[in-house]
């Protein structure tokens, strides 16, 4: 289930920062060279900053909804596992109300 979801937040990033990114880096880069990375990666965060700012009726929204479904799966993930290793105890256990 999470897959999907991860899925779609790679799409959410690439519609928000566009193809370039990450500029492809080497191994051996030299300080011209990071600092053209470094001025590239505030261009896009500005540049993201003023499409989130734009768009803000459509980012809260879908960004509420895509944290409570997250949060519900790990919530649910969470329950699910404890019930799994406490079952085997609670059925042995003597019901309160007879």
């Amino acid at each position: 289930m999470l897959i999907p979801l991860l899925v779609l937040e790679f799409a959410y990033i690439y519609a928000l920062y566009g193809r370039d990114f990450l500029p492809p880096m080497h191994a051996n880069t030299t300080p011209q060279e990071m600092a053209a990375f470094v001025q590239h990666q505030q261009e896009m965060t500005r540049h993201a900053l003023e499409t989130m700012r734009r768009y803000w009726y459509l980012f809260y929204p879908l960004g509420l909804l895509f944290g409570l479904i997250i949060y519900a799966l790990f919530a649910g993930m969470s329950a699910f596992a404890y019930r799994a290793l406490v079952t085997s105890e609670a059925t042995t256990a003597q019901p309160l109300l007879e």
